[in-house]
């Protein structure tokens, strides 16, 4: 997964720059690498699978062998295999209740993509893309018309604006709706977007708009302070909130691998193992034990991370007794 995080921050360089010229491709790579869920998710996901899939049980991929190589494939496969059956999940049960903005939902909400893009992006990328949208109407009335896109990428810059508008719709419409990490689709073609600005306000410079230069400086800056504050929120990208959420508790905002996504997980097992851990109570989405059959009884044990809890609701019983 890093390696498809770095092709995707190339792939948006280079055509960023056949749109922008090179002030376009760094404008869009500055974007990228700033944007906090793409920090957050883009090495995170099959890592977390694989993490959390080491103690699991792989009897599922037993048709591979129980030999020493089918035994190595069966554990290596068992990450894509659990992600790939989380799929599946995905298709037969695509409706669910959500929360956002303090408010809970039995189904998904045509608001909850956009208000999550608005908290958890930076502002000074919300900044930008305002500020983008203004020299793209400026550029409009005062350039001559296709002066600014490359005459060439001229069909590609419409099919641009039309594969947003397509994903971002069926977001809109989408009645599962758990994640930032489901919008980043939309979010990087945003990114793109940005790419004709610098060589929209180098045309305006030479056409003697005076403001031009002022602007040049204002998007360096806003890209710097974005990446400053991606800097300052690292490694906690997942929670990440800007300042529009006044300082309001996350978990009374917005919900899901929003806020977290057992990323968290080595840190509480090592805390768990001091004296200072007396009782620890657990809910959470996804339970800590593994249900697993040994002698025709159910047993319950601990998986990838020795957490001492208790399960919230979760009767206690002889197996279990001191977790």
């Amino acid at each position: 997964m890093v390696l498809l995080t770095l092709a995707l921050g190339l792939a948006l360089y280079c055509f960023g720059s056949k749109l922008g010229g090179g002030w376009g491709g760094l404008l869009c790579l500055a974007s990228y690498v700033s944007y906090p869920a793409f920090l957050a998710f883009g090495p995170l996901i099959l890592t977390v699978y694989f993490v959390l899939s080491w103690k699991q049980p792989t009897d599922s991929l037993q048709r591979l062998g129980t030999g020493v190589v089918g035994l190595f494939a069966r554990r290596l496969l068992m990450p894509p295999w659990l992600y790939l059956r989380g799929l599946a999940v995905f298709l037969l049960m695509s409706s669910r209740g959500t929360f956002i903005l303090g408010h809970s939902c039995p189904h998904g909400v045509w608001f909850y993509f956009p208000a999550l893009f608005i908290l958890k992006s930076t502002l000074a990328f919300l900044v930008l893309l305002v500020l983008a949208a203004a020299v793209a109407a400026i550029a409009k009335r005062k350039l001559p018309r296709g002066s600014v896109i490359p005459a060439e990428l001229r069909f590609h810059w419409p099919a641009l604006w039309v594969f947003l508008a397509v994903f971002v719709v069926a977001c809109l419409l989408s009645r599962l709706d758990l994640s930032i990490r489901h919008f980043t689709v939309p979010i990087a073609l945003i990114i793109l977007a940005l790419a004709p600005i610098p060589h929209a306000l180098e045309e305006l410079k030479r056409a003697g708009w005076r403001s031009a230069r002022i602007l040049e400086g204002v998007a360096v800056l806003l890209a710097a302070v974005s990446i400053v504050t991606a800097i300052r929120a690292y490694p906690h990208c997942i929670p990440f909130l800007n300042s529009l959420s006044f300082g309001r508790p996350g978990y009374t905002l917005v919900n899901d691998s929003n806020l977290d996504w057992n990323q968290s997980l080595p840190e509480a097992s090592v805390s768990s193992s001091s004296a200072a851990w007396r009782m620890c109570w657990w809910t959470n989405t996804a339970s800590p034990i593994l249900r697993v059959r040994e002698r025709g009884a159910v047993l319950e044990l601990p998986t990838a991370f020795a957490v001492r809890c208790r399960p919230l609701g979760h009767r206690v019983g002889e197996h279990d007794r001191g977790w």
